[in-house]
């Protein structure tokens, strides 16, 4: 049996505007309870032009980028899935990457996970530090995304608490607690153990039947230009991008050695992935 996702609904996501929300009130609210959080008009300081094709043209040097191409449009599954080639990889100019995935040939095209100190300087200028995080946090990781049409990215976690910003665009996002690991078949075994053994966007119920109970709580989400999602480490994520768009995205902590703190989780969900009260304990402060 297979399970089609519905469009967002009307879920209890926690959505506010950032001039409602200060560092400390987010701290307190979200941070310390790991609660994901929608904030509105999150970038109004940032350059408006940011992530055109005309944008990129003006910038000061033109890179060469890896741009992924799958015609599925669906990215980083699990090795085991048939049912999804890996993804060709290019290498090209920025500016010619930018005009490809704006054009109609740019569907199922991808600049993922680009490093921002990769960018031409100019460009890193335009991109601001995240409002909320305070002098106590540290940025651990910052990344530069730009796709076209039909890029999907598949239900996974990450270890580090994310601020994704959308900058251009739309993307559809899709939440679940991490109270849901069992049910969503995590990949143990495998070189990609963050990733679910699910195919979020056609799940096989026969094959995968604790699925239906993550997706009773699902938490559905749309991202606009000007929002930041706060993805504290731990919660399931997929994600849908139906139109060009850009993204960027900090992976941030409380001054922890990230890197440190990636090996010890990785090693506990393999070495101990039948103590699922260990993945509770990890991601879990209150």
């Amino acid at each position: 049996m297979l399970l089609t996702p519905t469009r967002p609904r009307a879920d209890n996501m926690a959505v506010v505007d950032l001039s409602e929300l200060s560092q400390a009130q987010f701290d307190e609210a979200f941070y310390r309870t790991q609660t994901p959080v929608l904030i509105h008009n999150s970038i109004a300081n940032w350059n408006t032009d940011l992530g055109t094709p005309a944008y990129f043209r003006s910038r000061s040097r033109n890179p060469f980028v890896e741009v992924q191409h799958n015609p599925h449009g669906i990215f980083n599954v699990v090795t085991d899935d048939p049912a999804i080639a890996k993804p060709k990889r290019i290498s090209m100019r920025l500016t010619e990457a930018a005009d490809l995935i704006y054009s109609e040939a740019g569907s199922g095209h991808y600049i993922r996970h680009c490093k921002l100190y990769r960018m031409p300087k100019d460009f890193r200028a335009d991109v601001k530090r995240p409002a909320l995080l305070g002098p106590d946090k540290t940025i651990a990781e910052s990344n530069f995304w730009l796709n076209g049409s039909n890029c999907k990215t598949p239900l996974h976690f990450d270890y580090g608490d994310n601020f994704l910003i959308q900058v251009r665009g739309r993307k559809y996002l899709t939440l679940f607690h991490p109270r849901h690991y069992d049910n969503l078949y995590p990949a143990l075994g495998t070189r990609l153990p963050f990733m679910s053994r699910v195919n979020f966007f056609t799940p096989d119920l026969a094959k995968f039947p604790l699925y239906s109970h993550a997706d009773a709580e699902r938490v559905d989400i749309e991202l606009r230009g000007g929002d930041t999602l706060y993805i504290p480490p731990g919660w399931w994520h997929a994600v849908d991008c139906p139109e060009p768009s850009m993204s960027v995205n900090y992976w941030w902590n409380d001054g922890t050695d990230i890197t440190t703190a990636d090996r010890v989780r990785k090693r506990a969900t393999n070495v101990l992935r039948e103590l699922r009260d260990v993945y509770i304990r990890l991601f879990h402060r209150n």
